[in-house]
């Protein structure tokens, strides 16, 4: 069974005041390329989430990696998010998503090319 907790995370004036969601993931370590089904009910987010929309998942081992939301599913008493996990991210890659400080041209730079390591990554193992 898959148990999680969320902490918000404050909108990032780089990507143009959207929230950047911290969802913390307790089980077994995440992959690179995995997708996760998490339920709307277990994230205790006051919003829902977008297709498309752009976290962070913090595994319970203290790893972070990027995600992104790739599928909607809608129960009658939920909302199943589905998350594809991307490149793992450094405790301060992580904390720059997650702060509501804008980023540089170089910081920006530097996630954009982390984000396209993990495509690249998924292209080859996929």
């Amino acid at each position: 069974m898959l148990e999680m907790t969320v902490r918000r995370g404050e909108p990032r004036s780089v990507t143009g005041g959207v929230c950047v969601e911290l969802i913390e993931v307790v089980r077994p370590g995440t992959a690179h390329g995995e997708q996760l089904d998490v339920p709307h009910s277990s994230t205790g987010l006051s919003r829902g989430l977008d297709h498309g929309e752009q976290v962070v998942v913090l595994t319970d081992d203290g790893e972070y990696h990027a995600a992104e939301v790739v599928g909607l599913d809608f129960e009658p008493e939920d909302t199943i998010y589905t998350l594809r996990i991307g490149a793992r991210l450094t405790p301060e890659l992580a904390a720059e998503r997650l702060s509501d400080v804008a980023l540089d041209a170089d910081r920006d730079g530097v996630h954009r090319v982390v984000d396209l390591l993990g495509e690249l990554r998924d292209r080859r193992d996929g």
